[in-house]
């Protein structure tokens, strides 16, 4: 049985326990004891838990024994190989005290973005623990998990027969090969939406995944719905059109139902993706992650989840953010090899609310977007969220085309194909617009 427990406005699922996987040094027939830990392995451990300060924006929820903590740690890749010969090793809990005094609760395991897990652990003594893990020579780093917030919006009332977006145009989506408002057309790449689910109709939704805990996969929200629809609704006689028609949908359901959601989610989330590329190594894969959160230009484990997803050849699309900051405070924007994504106003202006900076890669739609809705309506939003749903499309009209191209390759060939059109980008900006309309003879 997976115990419940219950956080601010939402409930989480875990899984079974496995409190002594943390636990990776001394004997097995004595209880841990932090003062046996080496004056050299307590040197180095502070190194090892990284970025102390998210605790403010940390996971908390409320266990039968008190309150606990979120962590994610990854294990030396050095000591990948054993980590099961570990699990063997440390099977007996009742050998060791340790439960009763830290709590340790098995959130999530991670294979693919790195080796590690998720936990929840007693905040009364968090900083005892993780003093002991820092000690530990098993484990590469701790570090807390942090919470995020989905973007506000506005609906809009729906409209009869298909509607075929001002932005859509603006980007030329209506001249791509795919010719987005002719009625006809699909294109064949798999897209996985990172969001509030997917809950429409006009939208070619393959598998469904909820990530949240909150026990379904439909968008209660309709942020995720939304994005989908920029990317990929159909071209038919219904709802509206995306820059990708009918390309399959995977929705990937990481915020709950008021909103929120926390880095170990999402990580969870991208995993699941990595494993399905490595399952389907000839297909072409984008993801789109309309989500971030300010970290202050941390490197956290979600940019580490971000990278082994485009190490692994998926195309990860990311929303640069609309606090109206440089984007090199936000993760997961500030990711390199990543597509990062900035929004202009209808009058192609740079948005007033999108992140900036040199991380941005290209600027797409992003105010004023009416897409799909849940419910099969329409809605209109704001923010960079929406801009990236249309450069996710726009991956997956080159990804079709050049099934192989590696992210970098993509992101290369959008920032070519785009144009100088967006003005007032603040200084180090890209103004690149993005454009997916082909000439003649081409084949995207």
């Amino acid at each position: 049985m997976k115990p419940h427990f219950q956080t601010t406005g939402h409930r989480l699922l875990f899984s079974t326990l496995l409190a002594a996987l943390v636990f990776l040094t001394g004997c097995i027939d004595q209880v841990v004891d932090t003062s046996s830990t080496s004056e050299v392995e307590r040197a180095a451990g502070p190194e090892k838990i990284r970025n102390i300060q998210l605790l403010e924006k940390g996971v908390s929820a409320m266990g039968k024994d008190g309150e606990l903590t979120a962590l994610v740690f990854a294990i030396e890749p050095a000591k990948v190989l054993d980590r099961y010969k570990v699990l063997d090793r440390y099977k007996v809990l009742d050998r060791y005290k340790v439960l009763d005094r830290y709590k340790v609760l098995d959130r999530y395991e991670y294979s693919g973005v790195f080796h590690g897990w998720g936990i929840w652990a007693s905040s009364e003594h968090l900083q005892e623990l993780m003093d002991l893990m820092a000690g530990d020579d098993e484990i590469a780093w701790i570090e807390p998990v942090f919470s995020m917030q989905r973007p506000t919006w506005t609906a809009a009332p729906p409209e009869s027969g298909q509607y075929l977006p001002w932005s859509i145009r603006d980007v030329n989506a209506d001249r791509s090969w795919a010719v987005s408002g002719d009625g006809e057309g699909t294109v064949d790449v798999d897209v996985f939406v990172v969001d509030t689910g997917v809950d429409h109709a006009d939208v070619n939704v393959v598998s469904h995944h909820d990530f949240s805990g909150s026990g379904t996969t439909m968008d209660t929200d309709g942020h995720g719905t939304h994005i989908s629809g920029a990317i990929a609704a159909f071209d038919d006689e219904d709802g509206t059109v995306g820059v990708a028609p009918g390309a399959r949908i995977h929705n990937l359901r990481v915020f709950t139902d008021n909103g929120t959601a926390d880095d170990a989610m999402v990580i969870s989330a991208i995993d699941h993706v990595i494993a399905w590329k490595a399952a389907n190594p000839g297909k072409p894969a984008v993801m789109n992650l309309s989500l971030g959160e300010n970290v202050a230009g941390a490197w956290t484990a979600l940019d580490d989840a971000v990278q082994a997803a485009i190490d692994a050849g998926i195309t990860v699309v990311v929303a640069a953010g609309n606090e109206g900051v440089d984007a090199s405070l936000i993760t997961p924007a500030h990711v390199a090899d990543a597509i990062t994504v900035g929004a202009s106003e209808r009058s192609r202006q740079f948005a007033w609310f999108s992140n900036s900076g040199a991380d941005l890669d290209i600027i797409a739609p992003g105010s004023e977007i009416v897409s799909l809705a849940p419910g099969n309506g329409l809605a209109v939003m704001s923010g960079t969220s929406m801009a990236a749903g249309y450069v996710s499309g726009a991956a997956a009209l080159y990804l079709a085309r050049h099934p192989q191209a590696s992210a970098r390759e993509v992101r290369d060939a959008l920032v070519d194909r785009a144009r100088e059109r967006v003005r007032n980008a603040p200084s180090g900006t890209s103004s690149h617009y993005l454009n997916v309309g082909t000439r003649t003879g081409e084949s995207w």
